[in-house]
């Protein structure tokens, strides 16, 4: 399976319009996915950006250009999902893994690799479900004059993970007829601190909303991974008609 396309990436107005005028970069991007299913998948992927607005790279401060604020260019990506083929009294072995190389005229630049094996449980029924996950998260980093020097620099972070969620589901019938639902959920996660002092390529903190309390990571990307140990209760009903 082969894609080629082109993205461009702008800002929203107060009226939810996505104005032409606000867009600051053009995504480029070739992939290329070879899928084996409930098995593998293995993904290959080249991606740029073409500056259209040069208002993106100005430094709010000294309202220069300023080439560090440039996105980087992924040249190239490779991922690896992975899973066994069946689960056993609902569990899963699996593996993710991610190499990057990210490019920009202006370090720092480097390369990153991250690798993700897991645990996961999954049962599911009408009433009720229930799941688990252990992970344990090694990201390795080659780092292109980091500390501008010249020099290359390596550092690694290891990182365990684990999460428990389950839920139950009730229903019943209003007077009008409609069905009404209660599902109440509960979730806990736990993640310890680890100090994070490698650069930022992709990661960021996107706004909070309702699926961010049972999200594994607060952050984006692989870059910050988010110490935790929270418990989240919620309460969902829906009307049916």
């Amino acid at each position: 399976e082969f894609h080629a396309f082109s993205n461009r990436t702008g800002t929203w107005t107060e009226s939810g319009r996505l104005e032409a005028a606000s867009i600051t970069h053009l995504e480029r991007s070739a992939q290329l996915t070879y899928t084996a299913p409930a098995a593998y998948s293995l993904m290959a992927r080249v991606t740029d950006f073409q500056t259209v607005s040069p208002t993106a790279l100005l430094n709010p401060v000294t309202l220069m250009i300023d080439p560090t604020l440039e996105p980087y260019r992924r040249l190239p990506e490779l991922r690896l999902d992975a899973a066994t083929r069946t689960a056993r009294l609902g569990t899963r072995l699996g593996l993710t893994g991610q190499y990057v190389n990210f490019v920009r005229d202006v370090p720092p630049e480097g390369q990153r690799m991250d690798l993700n094996p897991y645990l996961r449980f999954f049962t599911d029924h009408s009433a009720w479900y229930a799941a688990s996950q252990l992970d344990y998260r090694y990201t390795r980093y080659a780092i292109t004059d980091y500390t501008v020097t010249g020099a290359d620099t390596t550092f690694t972070r290891s990182l365990p993970q684990f999460s428990v969620e389950g839920g139950l589901r009730y229903e019943r019938l209003t007077g009008e007829g409609d069905l009404q639902t209660l599902e109440p959920r509960l979730y806990y996660l736990n993640v310890p601190y680890r100090d994070q002092a490698n650069p930022q390529f992709d990661s960021g903190e996107p706004d909070f909303d309702f699926v961010q309390l049972f999200e594994r990571n607060r952050f984006s990307g692989v870059d910050r991974i988010s110490d935790a140990n929270h418990l989240a209760l919620a309460f969902t009903s829906r009307l049916l008609d």
